[in-house]
């Protein structure tokens, strides 16, 4: 992909977890990426409920979650002239309730009247949303574009699939649980209260290496 222009034209850009926890792809586009995002100041955003989504895969019990939320730190810290964590200050009770999705759309609605935006995910469905911002009638402004970490082209542009494609994803992608019931009933079940204690303190031991070498906004 034409990075020159593809960060040129979007004044705010973010990033999902999702993308994020892809470290051998990601490593490559931004080791590309990287020189085209400084020469235009440009900084790729970490929404505070991306860094509390990653600090929950650190403790919880699929040891192959824990290696990639792992490996997200070790990008963060590698390019952490490109970008930037939102916000670190959060409860053990904000960290067991984060829901990126949310706050992502949240965010590029309120920001559309004023700036451009890229999303960078591989989530189907975010991606989806994301678009049909663009289509609010009370909602005018500037144009919200999504890309998804590929192997092949780098960051591969995302478009709306059709309508049988869209059902297609929506019986193929699992429902996202995000209220706070059942957020309470998943950490029940990877730990009692002692574990988690201890999970908790290794995983914000381990972020404030990483933070001390980022820029905050």
């Amino acid at each position: 992909m034409e990075y020159n222009k593809l960060f040129n034209n979007n004044e705010i850009i973010y990033i999902d977890t999702c993308s994020l926890m892809r470290y051998s792809v990601l490593d490559k586009i931004l080791a590309e990426a990287r020189p085209i995002l400084l020469d235009k100041n440009k900084k790729i955003i970490v929404p505070k409920s991306v860094y509390l989504e990653l600090l929950k895969h650190q403790i919880c019990n699929d040891v192959n979650r824990q290696q990639l939320a792992e490996q997200a730190w070790d990008l963060l810290k590698k390019y952490n002239d490109v970008f930037v964590l939102e916000d670190t200050d959060a409860s053990k009770q904000e960290m067991y309730q984060a829901f990126a999705d949310a706050d992502l759309i949240s965010k590029m609605t309120v920001n559309k009247a004023n700036y451009s935006q890229l999303l960078i995910t591989n989530d189907k469905k975010l991606s989806m949303d994301a678009l049909n911002i663009n289509d609010l009638k009370s909602c005018r402004g500037k144009p919200i574009k999504v890309c998804s970490v590929s192997e092949t082209v780098g960051l591969k542009e995302f478009q709306m699939p059709t309508t049988k494609q869209s059902k297609s994803i929506e019986e193929e992608m699992p429902q996202k649980e995000n209220s706070v019931k059942k957020v309470v009933q998943n950490i029940y079940l990877i730990s009692t209260g002692v574990l988690i204690g201890i999970g908790c303190k290794h995983a914000y031991k381990y972020a404030r290496t990483l933070i001390g070498g980022l820029a905050f906004a």
